[in-house]
């Protein structure tokens, strides 16, 4: 990795947090209305703010790793690797005690992109709008982390 694509990498990533936080805030803002639109409206940013997480790691994944075999099953694989620590080229992005909740939201997701005769479960909007607030609470940190990391293994500036 060099400084150049460590600093674009850093700015594009912090960049997405502050999309994924407004997909949360609106998520809740929605959900707060408890009617069938507000719901709606509420798993719609739901949907974007996973697509905005896994977009990170996408980017994570293409800058370190250069590869992504995109088969069947791509989803959940990049959510595991992410997850984990590559010795000599970059830490886990995100703690593992996290990963139920952020696999409990890319299947919510999954589930909103892909039913096409679905009525939202009002408890399971409830179950990953708690999720992703606490993504969105969290996710500065990790980057945090992970710059700080990644700064000592390849003797790189933390723009962040």
């Amino acid at each position: 990795m060099d400084p150049v694509g460590w600093a674009t990498l850093q700015a594009e990533l912090l960049s997405d947090i502050l999309l994924l936080k407004q997909a949360v805030q609106l998520a809740d803002q929605y959900g707060a209305s408890q009617t069938k639109q507000g719901n709606d409206a509420s798993a719609f940013q739901l949907v974007r703010c996973y697509n905005i997480f896994e977009n990170m790691l996408l980017r994570i994944a293409r800058a370190f790793e250069n590869h992504l075999d995109k088969n069947h099953g791509w989803h959940k694989g990049l959510l595991d690797r992410l997850g984990l620590t590559i010795p000599g080229i970059r830490p886990a992005f995100y703690p593992l005690e996290y990963k139920m909740s952020l696999q409990a939201l890319m299947g919510f997701r999954h589930i909103m992109v892909h039913a096409y005769d679905l009525s939202v479960d009002a408890k399971r909007l409830e179950e990953n709008r708690m999720n992703a607030i606490s993504l969105a609470n969290e996710i500065e940190d990790w980057l945090k982390h992970f710059g700080k990391e990644v700064g000592r293994m390849h003797s790189l500036p933390s723009v962040v």
